[in-house]
């Protein structure tokens, strides 16, 4: 299971978002359950809670559903009531490739970016590592970044390997202090599998990204 803490009543203590075989569960300190919610059995595999993303002055919560098919998905949840705000299901838009799932598990890696387009709500990101497709490993991790408020696809990145194997690209997404100066939070991301200068495997990774 997973766990994450959050502030989503009017008490003074944060309640805490447990994830186990596929339900999540929204609970006071004492165990008095607020919310919960039941779905596939990866639901809430990864937690991220980006603060208030809807605007109602609750923090919510952004979760992974990584066994989603086709390839994945992360759905955001209103932390006040777990009233499900939007979904974002990985898929390549080929239906030869759509159609059976396939282990990209797109909802494995989860972080928060600041506000791009000026809605209040924070843009959102996620990813998923592994070979994806059915294309032989030329096109594995992929990572996107997401409109917060709408769950609507900013940046669609994916990996383009022509090694014939996958460098594990999204295997960890996180946000990190402005670097180029552009007054925005940037966009890290790892590629355990990557090789080294001289094409030695595994020396891995890590990309600093901008994000518009």
């Amino acid at each position: 299971g997973t766990l994450a803490a959050a502030q989503l009543d009017a008490d003074p203590d944060d309640e805490l978002v447990i994830a186990g075989l596929g339900t999540l569960v929204a609970m006071d300190l004492d165990g008095t359950a607020l919310w919960s919610v039941t779905t596939g059995p990866s639901f809430g595999g990864n937690l991220l809670v980006p603060g208030d993303v809807d605007s109602d002055g609750v923090a919510d919560v952004l979760a992974g559903d990584h066994l989603a098919v086709p390839h994945g998905a992360v759905r955001l949840l209103s932390g006040a009531v777990g009233r499900l705000v939007w979904s974002d299901v990985y898929a390549y838009g080929v239906p030869a490739y759509d159609t059976a799932y396939s282990t990209l598990r797109y909802g494995v890696g989860l972080a928060a970016l600041d506000d791009r387009t000026g809605d209040g709500a924070p843009e959102l990101v996620a990813s998923g590592p592994q070979d994806g497709t059915f294309f032989v490993g030329t096109e594995a991790g992929a990572v996107r970044v997401l409109d917060g408020a709408t769950g609507g696809v900013r940046v669609d990145l994916r990996e383009q390997n022509q090694a014939m194997r996958s460098l594990h690209f999204g295997a960890v997404v996180a946000s990190v202090a402005d670097v180029d100066g552009d007054g925005h939070r940037e966009l890290v991301v790892s590629a355990p599998y990557a090789p080294d200068a001289a094409g030695g495997p595994l020396a891995g990774d890590v990309a600093v990204l901008s994000c518009p």
